[in-house]
């Protein structure tokens, strides 16, 4: 019989026997390894040749997408919606929400004339009520401020409301709706201009003017008269949320004073002596603190250039 194939493999891989006549370990695993490597060879080569064909041509089919039933309610579990009365299925109207934390708006009807020692210089109205000011000089203290809705004239009285030429207000002492105005209801009065022209002479060397102390206090003394000669407002920057840039002069009376000061129409006035005009209520800090000064520089912006007026007071 001849000897099986196997036998022979196996035989080339047999070690010579030892000088003792025994095996090398594990001798008989040697032909299960070389089996093993041919076939890895040869699963190798056949991947090779068969992988174009075994990649997908065409696209999964898609998941079908797991509908769920919907959750099913029985009607108490919407007893809570009935007890808290959201759609008032019962028709009581319940009261506004927060009505009771906010305050009664107080009437403001047939105020009456007030004899308090306070006179309207001027007033600034704004879109929001609550940001017009009110120009008032307090004659007793010979000084004038700027009020809000809601500030305090000196326990004196309560602003209310700020209209155009009119402050309404409530009386301190006895509780009584009250008003001042501006009772001159033209905006610019030409004789006062004629009477303070011949009354204010005003010196003029380029941008340098002098002028005499008791002209200047006559001018103070009648302010309210000497401010409707012009017409000014606040220089708002476009894009900064409201920010005051000095103010613009809208309007002036020919012959007035400002114009005999060197001032036009368009006129931004900036800075007086240094420090910025920046609100109403700085504009009157600054008056007050001229009033006594000898000298005073304002700095304005006359299209787009700044130019700097001296006025010398002796």
């Amino acid at each position: 019989m001849s000897p099986n194939i196997f036998d022979k493999v196996t035989s080339v891989f047999k070690a010579p026997a030892r000088g003792d006549g025994s095996r090398p370990p594990f001798e008989r695993l040697y032909p299960y390894v070389l089996a093993a490597f041919i076939g890895f060879l040869a699963a190798d080569l056949l991947i090779l040749a068969y992988r174009d064909r075994m990649l997908p041509t065409a696209a999964p089919p898609g998941k079908r997408p797991v509908v769920k039933m919907a959750e099913r309610r029985e009607r108490f579990d919407y007893e809570r919606i009935a007890q808290r009365n959201m759609f008032n299925n019962d028709g009581i109207i319940p009261p506004p929400v927060g009505k009771k934390d906010q305050p009664e708006e107080q009437p403001l009807d047939n105020p009456v004339p007030s004899q308090l020692p306070l006179t309207l210089v001027g007033t600034i109205v704004h879109v929001n009520p609550a940001r017009s000011i009110a120009t008032i000089e307090l004659k007793s203290q010979n000084k004038i401020l700027p009020f809000v809705p809601n500030d305090e004239i000196e326990g004196l009285a309560k602003v209310l409301k700020i209209e155009r030429k009119r402050c309404i207000f409530r009386n301190t002492n006895n509780n009584r709706l009250e008003y001042i105005e501006i009772k001159d209801d033209s905006p610019i009065s030409f004789e006062t201009n004629k009477k303070a022209a011949t009354e204010a002479p005003v010196k003029q060397e380029g941008n340098n003017f002098s002028l005499k102390r008791d002209e200047v206090n006559n001018l103070i003394n009648n302010l309210p008269e000497v401010l409707q000669q012009a017409r000014a407002v606040p220089n708002i920057v476009p894009g900064s949320g409201g920010r005051v840039d000095g103010f613009r002069i809208l309007d002036i009376a020919p012959g007035s004073i400002f114009e005999k000061l060197g001032l036009q129409r368009q006129d931004v006035i900036k800075e007086v002596n240094g420090q910025m005009v920046d609100s109403p209520a700085r504009a009157l800090e600054l008056y007050n603190e001229l009033k006594s000064a000898g000298s005073i520089q304002i700095s304005i912006d006359r299209n787009g250039r700044k130019e700097n007026f001296n006025y010398t007071i002796n």
